[in-house]
């Protein structure tokens, strides 16, 4: 049976780049997936109604990765390393997405006008 253990890169043996890439590049490839999902098959038509006069005719890529760098890395550090029990990194990493999600929500309802 699984037993939450915190990260403490202390204890580790490794070095702290192989430490954080172990985490860092499976969590990346994680949320680009998830976010691949959510705006192929979930809100992307409802981004092209609401945004279509202010969406690229493609993503840029750059931007995309710093942003999901950016989550991974708020995660990383407000989350994994200070959480001492599943209970706490559940609340941490729910508190977090929520802040992360009203920013966006709010920010862009506050200078879009058709932004629902």
């Amino acid at each position: 049976m699984y037993s939450y253990s915190p990260l403490t890169l202390e204890e580790s043996n490794l070095p702290v780049w192989k430490v954080l890439l172990g985490i860092l590049l499976p969590s990346l490839i994680f949320f680009i997936a998830i976010d691949i999902c959510w705006i192929t098959f979930v809100a992307g038509s409802a981004f092209q109604q609401v945004l279509a006069g202010l969406m690229r005719p493609t993503p840029d890529p750059v931007a995309g990765l710093l942003a999901w760098l950016i989550i991974v890395g708020g995660v990383l550090f407000f989350v994994t390393l200070k959480a001492r029990t599943k209970a706490q990194a559940l609340t941490q990493g729910l508190l977090l997405g929520f802040v992360i999600y009203a920013v966006y929500e709010l920010t862009n309802y506050s200078v879009i006008a058709s932004w629902t």
